[in-house]
């Protein structure tokens, strides 16, 4: 048997690893040609994607573009519907864009417009008669509607033309207004505001003194033109200076003074006869006869005494009560502050009928002693006076001026004109 040397024992060491050297390069060999077709693999799936993309892009493309068109299709009708009336007549139909009517329609909508097509199978003969009915309604209505709105434009036109008309009117006047027409805007307002005072208060002072300074404005204008205005003017100053005044203030402070001396009116007391002393009888120097005979005189008068008989022409009056005294006084104050009140509103019968039943009922109930007789002699000097003053009217003085006033601003228009202009100025009523 053969001993190993060392060398031999490391022989097979050699081997064994070039057998794992070549098993090593066999499997890198077998990896890199299992590597080559798989690479060559990915390359393929690559292209493939970038061709498949531009198809996947064109189809949803065109998929998009088919919904659209058919959603333009399913609403064109009914915009066409809209747009119709802004578009020139006939020129859907001309395009070839006239849409069909929906089958959305009500068939009551739809066959009246079937019907009215001429070259169409349809006639009116055949449409039901409820539905002529139908479009025969709505016609008139359309009808009737537009002649409303028709009517409501022109009142609207014609509102719009009067005011344009004023406006122009009112700056012509702003436009020509001068020193004249001031004066006569307010000469014409001072015999206005003397009119309402006269209306109003019932004197004459304060309208008498608007109305000269109004004649004295038109004095300084010193227009010859005027010179009627003026004279209308001075005749109804002379008439009111002529009408006379009532002092109402006065006579309204002189009956308040009445109602408050009332009381001081005294009522009759009841009236006791005093007794007569009888004086006592000397008997010392008479004589039993003389002496019977007074005492039979005596006692005569003492029994007549007891019995009185007075004759009176005039019933007998009851004294009056308390109560029946403050319904007397209360009474006088009344009629007192009725005749204040028609002093006030100008009713001369109940002005006097007031005050006559008043001294009547102080005749009648209270003494007759000074405060009475004087309370009596102012009733009647109040009675006296009249309470009603007949005013004039200024309206011919306002009328006259305003006619002056149109004039003088229609000066520069033709006579046709003005005269037209002034006529319907003559029918109004100044107030």
């Amino acid at each position: 048997m053969m001993r190993k040397t060392p060398v031999d024992e490391k022989k097979p060491d050699g081997n064994t690893d070039t057998a794992v050297g070549t098993s090593k390069k066999a499997s890198a060999i077998s990896s890199s040609s299992s590597e080559q077709p798989s690479s060559a693999g990915g390359k393929a799936g690559r292209q493939a994607e970038k061709v498949r993309k531009p198809r996947v892009t064109l189809a949803v493309v065109i998929i998009v573009l088919l919904v659209i068109g058919a959603g333009a299709a399913l609403m064109w009708p009914r915009y066409s519907e809209q747009i119709a009336p802004f578009l020139p007549e006939g020129w859907l139909s001309d395009a070839g864009l006239k849409p069909e009517p929906s089958s959305t329609q009500p068939a009551s909508e739809t066959a009246p417009a079937e019907a009215v097509k001429v070259g169409g199978s349809s006639s009116p003969t055949s449409l039901p008669v409820s539905a002529l009915n139908a479009l025969t309604a709505r016609l008139e209505g359309e009808i009737e509607a537009r002649q409303a709105l028709g009517e409501t434009v022109e009142a609207r036109l014609a509102e719009m033309q009067r005011a344009l008309d004023s406006s122009r009117e009112r700056l012509r006047q702003l436009s020509t207004t001068s020193r004249e027409d001031w004066l006569l805007a307010e000469a014409e307002y001072l015999l206005r505001l003397a009119n309402q005072r006269i209306l109003t208060e019932r004197q004459t002072a304060n309208a008498l003194s608007l109305m000269t300074s109004a004649d004295e404005i038109l004095r300084d204008i010193n227009d010859p033109s005027l010179f009627a205005v003026r004279q209308s003017i001075a005749d109804d100053i002379t008439a009111l200076r002529m009408s006379g005044t009532v002092d109402r203030e006065g006579l309204f402070l002189r009956i308040g003074s009445l109602i408050s001396s009332v009381d001081r009116l005294s009522v009759p007391a009841p009236r006791v006869e005093p007794k007569t002393a009888v004086d006592p009888i000397d008997n010392s120097d008479r004589t039993w006869l003389e002496r019977l005979g007074d005492n039979a005189r005596l006692a005569f008068e003492k029994i007549f005494s007891f019995v009185r008989i007075e004759r009176r022409d005039l019933p007998l009056k009851p004294m009056l009560t308390e109560s029946q005294e403050a319904v007397i006084r209360d009474s006088v104050r009344l009629l007192l502050e009725q005749a204040r009140l028609a002093l006030l509103r100008e009713q001369q019968v109940v002005y006097q009928q007031s005050l006559d039943r008043a001294a009547a009922l102080v005749k009648e109930h209270f003494m007759d002693d000074q405060v009475a007789s004087v309370f009596i002699e102012e009733l009647h000097e109040l009675d006296t006076v009249s309470v009603r003053q007949s005013l004039p009217s200024l309206t011919g003085s306002i009328r006259a001026l305003q006619d002056y006033i149109h004039l003088w601003h229609n000066r520069y228009e033709p006579e046709g004109q003005s005269r037209a202009a002034r006529e319907p100025d003559s029918a109004e009523v100044v107030p």
